[in-house]
């Protein structure tokens, strides 16, 4: 099982960070990869539409990594803070470069497992408009979605609340699971 991480934030020790790592803990038999966008050049969709035509993004740069990461995983899972009502413009970016995969992936094959953590800092953050982005993203890359966790209130959170880390760790179990049904059922 191999493992993909798409993550938003720019800090290393961030909470979304940690959940990630979390998650990860309870998949002791996967593969985990990290993606960290902000450390990568990418470049923002400049909405030319030469993807609609090729199938291919005419921009040169990091993405291409990504692509390759996503396509050679079996479990996406983006990662995120909240700002201003939706993922972090860091996660955004990379997800919008996803138009070519779009264009490509015409045929309605589900291969993969996709999913979502989302870390808002005040009391009541927005996670809809995050969650319908990475939606969005798993019907794009042939993944079925599997709901992930939103985590609320964290400006000022050092430690990760216990029921918290439950809640991740109960995450990275069913992705695992579903994953092994899958494969299970694909097994003639």
């Amino acid at each position: 099982m191999r493992v993909l991480f798409i993550t938003g934030s720019a800090r290393s020790g961030s909470i979304t960070t940690q959940l990630c790592n979390i998650v990860a803990s309870a998949m002791p038999d996967a593969t985990v990869t990290i993606i960290r966008p902000h450390e990568m050049r990418i470049e923002h969709c400049k909405g030319c539409g030469s993807c609609t035509s090729s199938g291919k993004c005419a921009i040169c740069d990091d993405m291409q990594m990504i692509y390759d990461a996503v396509e050679n995983n079996d479990i996406i899972i983006l990662a995120t803070p909240i700002y201003f009502s939706g993922p972090s413009s860091i996660l955004k970016q990379t997800v919008d470069r996803f138009q070519s995969v779009w264009v490509r992936n015409k045929e309605n094959k589900k291969d993969k497992i996709a999913s979502l953590i989302a870390a808002g800092g005040q009391p009541s953050p927005v996670f809809s408009n995050t969650t319908s982005i990475a939606k969005a993203f798993a019907v794009t890359v042939r993944a079925e979605w599997i709901d992930g966790i939103t985590v609320r209130d964290t400006d000022g959170m050092n430690v990760i609340p216990e029921n918290i880390v439950k809640e991740a760790q109960d995450l990275g179990s069913r992705i695992s699971g579903m994953y092994i049904k899958k494969v299970q059922r694909q097994i003639p």
